[in-house]
């Protein structure tokens, strides 16, 4: 929600108040900007795991269950063992298991990474905010 504006006023558009706040934190942002790149990377990998997860299922539901034939650029790493049912079969397991491990993998250092940063820039600004209130005499 933006603050009222007053009479002949008119609102600032919203990026030139995102800018303000970012003038405020971009030294900070500017220090942990690895911390925040690499946890950004980290959900990328993260999303992309997410979305090859139903692949494995696909491959039990058409080959395993229905039988239809393995063809094409997408049935390679399911035929590491062989073309039977039960190598599909365990193939895909596999691939599933290792899609949940990357996935797993992924959340945790994309949130420890995000969340370290957050909080450095938090303390600081903080730190900051403690130091100049003790510095400025009370109102007493």
């Amino acid at each position: 929600m933006s603050a009222p504006v007053g009479e002949g006023q008119t609102a600032a558009p919203r990026w030139t108040s995102a800018r303000v706040i970012y003038g405020y934190f971009r030294k900070d942002v500017r220090k942990r900007r690895g911390k925040l790149v690499a946890g950004g990377l980290f959900g990328v990998v993260y999303a992309l795991a997410r979305t090859a997860e139903p692949w494995p299922l696909k491959v039990v539901l058409d080959q395993v269950l229905f039988g239809k034939a393995a063809r094409g650029f997408w049935a390679g790493p399911f035929t590491i063992f062989r073309h039977s049912r039960y190598d599909f079969l365990a193939a895909a397991g596999l691939w599933l298991a290792a899609a949940g491990v990357v996935r797993g993998v992924t959340y945790y250092y994309e949130d420890f990474l995000l969340s370290s940063a957050a909080q450095e820039i938090v303390y600081r600004s903080r730190f900051a905010l403690i130091r100049a209130q003790i510095k400025t005499p009370s109102a007493l």
